[in-house]
């Protein structure tokens, strides 16, 4: 498969289980799409991508470098573990790993401009939110907020099964229980 070093809109290259011998363009000025990439083994993505990068069977991030920045939406919806995970240091729309089951080794991006998918999560004690989330923080429930860290500018709507709430609703409960448990 022989691609041009440049394509302006986006590729679709689904049915791909390998990345070896494959060789992408520098630049996609649209969405990436290798759904079917079961491991990054030799995978090389271009230094920009304008749009989605969709890498939904991937379960390990090993091997796995992702460009700096990605204009879009980052779809990592298999990853199971996040050992190894380098994300990059701003994500244009939404972040997907909602198979993702430990924190071990996640380091979020200080601005994620869309939302988040953290559902399948147990806990997330320890980990520090980004800054910024200017969409949804998808959540299995809110207990698992419980030792998270939510940098005091953060605000956000947070969906989880039970409903919706946002991080100021949920620090006014948080100072309330506190005040109830000081009583």
């Amino acid at each position: 498969l022989k691609l041009p070093e440049r394509i302006l809109d986006s590729l679709y290259l689904d049915s791909l289980t390998s990345a070896e011998d494959l060789k992408l363009p520098e630049t996609i000025g649209g969405t990436l799409h290798l759904d079917g990439l079961t491991s990054a083994k030799g995978l090389k993505l271009p230094e920009r991508i304008l749009d989605s990068l969709y890498l939904d069977s991937l379960t390990s991030a090993e091997d796995l470098k992702l460009p700096e920045t990605i204009g879009g939406t980052l779809h990592l919806d298999g990853l199971t573990s996040a050992k190894g995970l380098k994300l990059p240091e701003r994500i244009l729309d939404s972040l997907y790993l909602d198979s993702l089951t430990s924190i071990e080794d996640l380091k979020l991006p200080e601005i994620i401009e869309g939302s988040l998918d953290l559902s399948s999560l147990t806990s997330i004690e320890g980990l520090k939110l980004p800054e910024r989330i200017g969409g949804i923080l998808y959540l299995r429930d809110l207990s698992i907020l419980s030792g998270a860290i939510i940098p005091p500018e953060l605000y956000c709507i947070i969906s989880t099964p039970c409903g919706f709430t946002t991080t100021r609703n949920l620090r006014r409960e948080l100072k309330e229980d506190s005040v109830k448990s000081m009583a």
